[in-house]
């Protein structure tokens, strides 16, 4: 087997695991308004798979134009949302909307393997909460663990 440049963490081929993701996460983004920023002449979206080592934190940020779908595939994590730590099992999803504070926190004793869409995406658009706080109201439309 040849080796690549992430570890091997289960024995299933690829197109198995996006069938793990349900389709109505792809039909809740292709239905969930993301604006585009005046001067901003594209839709950015782009999907990869994260890998959460146990004991592994993410820094506290937030993005102003960016909204992310975070989806468990192997494993569970928390994430921090707005100060709240919200669990999420495998096949679990939750969406951060712009301007939401969040992290990825894992907490368990095994791996962790994430998908992050991230929707309208901009360049240099991810700030620290130790550094800024978001200014204004978070705009979360979508609140619940799906």
């Amino acid at each position: 087997m040849a080796k690549g440049p992430f570890p091997k963490t289960v024995d299933k081929p690829l197109d198995t695991l996006n069938s793990t993701v349900p389709k109505f996460h792809v039909d809740l983004l292709t239905k969930a308004f993301v604006p585009v920023s005046p001067g901003q002449e594209e839709f950015r979206v782009d999907c990869r798979i994260l890998r959460i080592e146990p004991g592994a934190m993410d820094r506290y940020h937030f993005h102003k134009q960016t909204v992310n779908l975070f989806t468990v595939i192997e494993g569970e994590t928390d994430v921090i949302l707005n100060d709240a730590r919200v669990h999420l099992n495998y096949g679990e999803s939750v969406l951060v909307d712009v301007l939401d504070k969040h992290a990825y926190c894992n907490d368990s004793g095994s791996p962790c393997l994430l998908t992050e869409t991230r929707l309208n995406m901009a360049d240099g658009d991810l700030f620290f909460c130790d550094e800024q706080e978001p200014e204004g109201t978070p705009a979360t439309r979508f609140s619940d663990v799906f």
